[in-house]
């Protein structure tokens, strides 16, 4: 598997297309082939992913706004 250049906070895996979600502090949202060691796709935020939700299968939420208190 490849490698993110900040630590990784997010990952989900989606069994119906063999993909792995992953999402870093690098900004990154990385997709994966989990049947390879490439990443196949990525896409860059403003800013550091905090946490991510599943809505309904094949839907992924990404969050990189901090909430603070």
């Amino acid at each position: 598997m490849g490698y993110h250049d900040n630590a990784i906070r997010c990952v989900h895996y989606s069994p119906e297309v063999n993909i792995i979600i992953t999402g870093s502090w690098d900004t990154l949202i990385k997709l994966w082939d989990s049947r390879t060691p490439n990443c196949i796709s990525s896409c860059s935020l403003p800013d550091k992913v905090y946490f991510s939700l599943v809505l309904i299968a094949n839907i992924f939420l990404y969050f990189f706004c901090r909430f603070i208190h």
